[in-house]
C-alpha cells in the first residue's frame, strides 16, 4: 500500500500530526493483516471491524471515532479500487464485534491463554521469549498498574532478593510479585527485540533504553496508545476465541481472586474492602463476582 500517495491525495495541507496519526493507523492495519493480503483482508467484515480499534486503542468505537476511522478506511478502499460502501460496517456491527468473555480463573489462566494462542499462531513459538510485551501488560494490569504507570516502569525496577520478587515503582512504591511474574518481566526488560503478533516479524526496541516498554522508533517515547495497541492487536488476531483481554477488567479479575481467597464470612464487606467502594456499588460488583465464581469455581 502506497501510504504517501493516499496522504497526497486526501490530506492536502493538514497538519503533520494528522498525517502521522494516519501513518500509525495504516501501519497497525498492515500488521493486523499479518501474512494475508491487505486488499483481501479488507473484504472481511470481522477484519474491518477491528480496524476501528487500532487508533485510540482501548477506548472503544465512540461515534466520533467511528466516523473518523470510517473516513480512513474509505481512503484505503479507494486506493485499492474497492467500493467502500460494500464493505464498511455499521457502528452497531463494530460494537457487537467486541462482545467476548473478559474474565479468567486467575493470572496463570490468562498467561496460559496467551501461550496457547501464541503456540497456535506463531511457528515456532517460544513461551519464554514470545509475546513478552502482552504478558508484561497483563501482569502489570493484574497488579493494579494503570497505563500511565506502565509507561513509567524502568527496566531496573524489576528486582529480586533472596526471599522476594518485586517492582520498585517511583510512584506506586514496592509491589510484590511472584517468581513467574518476575521471570516474564525480567525477560522483557533484557530483550532488545521482539516478534510482532500475528505476523511474526522481528522489530528492534530503539526507544528510551531505561524503560521497560520501549518504542521501535529511534528516540521515540511510548504513549498510552502504544501500550494498549499491543492488546488490541492480540485480541484482533484471535477473532474466533471466546476470550478477550481487556486491561480495565484485569485488575477487577485480580480482586475477584483476592475476595475468593479471603476466608472471612461477609461477602459484601469483603467486596467493599478490596474494591474500596460503597455498599450500593458493592451490590453490582457482587453480582459480577458471583457470576465469575460460578463459572470457574462452581463447587466452592
Amino acid at each position: 500500500m502506497d501510504i504517501d500517495a493516499i496522504i497526497r491525495k486526501n490530506f492536502g495541507s493538514t497538519s503533520p500530526a494528522e498525517q502521522s496519526k494516519f501513518r500509525k493507523w495504516t501501519s497497525r492495519l498492515e500488521e493486523l493483516a499479518g501474512s494475508d493480503s491487505l486488499e483481501d483482508a479488507l473484504r472481511k467484515k470481522a477484519f474491518v471491524c477491528k480496524a476501528f480499534y487500532l487508533l485510540n486503542a482501548g477506548t472503544g468505537a465512540s461515534l466520533r471515532l467511528y466516523h473518523y476511522i470510517r473516513q480512513y478506511l474509505a481512503f484505503v478502499y479507494e486506493h485499492f479500487g474497492l467500493p467502500a460502501q460494500s464493505f464498511l460496517p455499521s457502528r452497531e456491527e463494530v460494537l457487537a464485534s467486541q462482545k467476548k468473555t473478559i474474565y479468567f480463573k486467575d493470572l496463570n489462566d490468562v498467561l496460559q491463554f496467551v501461550d496457547n494462542i501464541g503456540n497456535a499462531r506463531l511457528s515456532p513459538y517460544d513461551p519464554n521469549q514470545d509475546l513478552l510485551p502482552v504478558k508484561s501488560i497483563i501482569i502489570l494490569g493484574w497488579n493494579g498498574f494503570l497505563v500511565q504507570d506502565m509507561i513509567a516502569v524502568k527496566r531496573k525496577d524489576i528486582q529480586k532478593t533472596e526471599d522476594d520478587y518485586y517492582i520498585e515503582h517511583e510512584s506506586l512504591g514496592r509491589k510484590t510479585i511472584s517468581e513467574q511474574e518476575y521471570r516474564i518481566l525480567k525477560s522483557f526488560a533484557l530483550a532488545d527485540e521482539y516478534r510482532t503478533f500475528p505476523s511474526g516479524k522481528i522489530k528492534s526496541l530503539k526507544g528510551n533504553d531505561n524503560l521497560l516498554f520501549r518504542s521501535t522508533r529511534e528516540a521515540a517515547e511510548i504513549d498510552k496508545n502504544d501500550i494498549l495497541g499491543y492488546l488490541t492487536r492480540f485480541n484482533s488476531a484471535i477473532p474466533n476465541s471466546s476470550h478477550s483481554i481487556n486491561l480495565i477488567y484485569l485488575r477487577k479479575n485480580a480482586l475477584f481472586v483476592k475476595v475468593l481467597n479471603d476466608t472471612s464470612d461477609n461477602l459484601t464487606e469483603k467486596i467493599q474492602r478490596y474494591f474500596m467502594c460503597t455498599q450500593p456499588i458493592s451490590y453490582a460488583i457482587k453480582k459480577e463476582y458471583l457470576q465469575w465464581k460460578e463459572t470457574y469455581y462452581p463447587k466452592d
